[in-house]
């Protein structure tokens, strides 16, 4: 299943267009730490990051590979509905639980 706030490569959408050109414009981390700090090495094994704020005000806290969701992982959206489970490549993908908001 595709998360509706990505576009196909995974990566935040915007309102002025199909997705983010730099992913470092859509993600604010609440910590104090963005994305340009953990771009120094490419990596192939998930990282862990403090928690995100997306294009849309989703929260992620998970694993990160390069700039996409990877690994296990929690996204809130600003209406309540949660997704903690597995993503692979910035999409919802594996075992997982998905929580609408108001239950």
């Amino acid at each position: 299943m595709l998360c509706c706030m990505c576009d196909r490569r995974g990566l935040p959408a915007t309102r002025d267009g199909p997705g983010v050109k730099d992913a470092a414009h859509a993600i604010t981390s609440l910590g104090g730490a963005g994305p340009e700090d953990f771009v120094a090495r490419e990596s192939t094994t998930p990282q862990e990051r403090p928690e995100v704020v997306l294009a849309h005000g989703e929260r992620y806290l998970g694993e990160w590979l390069s700039e996409r969701r990877h690994g296990q992982g929690r996204q809130v959206w600003p209406d309540g509905a949660i997704f903690e489970g597995q993503w692979r490549n910035g999409r919802r993908q594996g075992w997982g639980r998905f929580q609408h908001a108001g239950g």
